[in-house]
């Protein structure tokens, strides 16, 4: 029973000094915390976590082992972290430390071949947007179900703001989960994030971009050669500034660098 309830507390410590890593707690904390068996010290955190990133890069190397990376969606965005100076030395001043993070979003539910390039390049080949018109998206709009969905919308309005309907509640929300849906997620599913290592480099900066993504890939242990052998596409998003400057690195890269990779 003793060994139990150590093995909790030690779990409950590290989760803590996670927390607290992951806040920015000052380093003092981590001190006096330890001392009070409230959290576990600052490199146990460190090491911690520098080793479950190393087991993950493990786990990617295993499945390239295997034969072929599951699909991801790599989603990235800039980071800032403002250093203060504490001590008036020679030397030293306030500075802004920029850096590029990112996570890795396991894509499911998704046909076998759906991220290969050959159909992409097929499809983007034909050049379709061409023939792209106002008529051609409205015929792809499904009227009926918007029309029917925002029926359901009133009835929810009603149910929740009319406390003589509120018997209905769980009559309307079977409406949108059986009538209204269409192509629902699993809702018994949790998607699986993977954070991978920050950089330095500066997204907001073109040249800063592409080596952060270059980067990210790496640590996946995606490379030009794997490209080259699986044929399949690794999927970047961001915000609108970052989607920029993917849409300025594929513009520059295009005629200068061979390959698909």
């Amino acid at each position: 029973m003793l060994y139990a309830r150590n093995q909790w507390t030690n779990l409950f410590a590290m989760c803590h000094g996670i927390a607290m890593f992951a806040t920015k707690a000052h380093h003092n904390l981590y001190g006096v915390g330890s001392r009070l068996v409230q959290n576990v010290p600052y490199m146990t955190v460190r090491n911690a976590l520098i080793e479950m990133a190393k087991a993950k890069r493990r786990a990617w190397e295993e499945e390239r082992k295997q034969g072929c990376i599951k699909p991801y969606l790599i989603v990235l965005d800039n980071i800032q972290a403002y250093a203060c100076r504490r001590d008036s030395w020679i030397g030293t001043h306030n500075k802004l430390i920029v850096g590029t993070g990112t996570t890795a979003i396991k894509m499911e539910d998704c046909p076998p071949d759906a991220f290969k390039l050959q159909p992409l390049l097929n499809v983007m080949a034909r050049d379709d947007r061409a023939n792209v018109s106002v008529e051609s998206l409205l015929d792809n709009i499904d009227f009926d179900h918007i029309h029917q969905i925002g029926s359901f919308h009133w009835l929810q309005a009603l149910v929740s703001f009319v406390p003589a309907l509120a018997n209905y509640q769980s009559d309307v929300s079977r409406l949108f989960s059986d009538e209204g849906q269409k192509h629902q997620i699993n809702p018994k599913r949790h998607s699986s994030i993977h954070p991978l290592g920050t950089n330095s480099e500066n997204e907001v900066t073109t040249r800063g971009l592409k080596r952060a993504m270059s980067d990210f890939l790496e640590q996946m242990g995606i490379t030009e050669e794997y490209v080259k052998t699986h044929q399949q596409v690794t999927i970047f998003s961001g915000d609108g500034k970052t989607f920029e400057g993917m849409l300025k690195i594929k513009k520059y890269l295009q005629h200068d660098q061979p390959g698909d990779f």
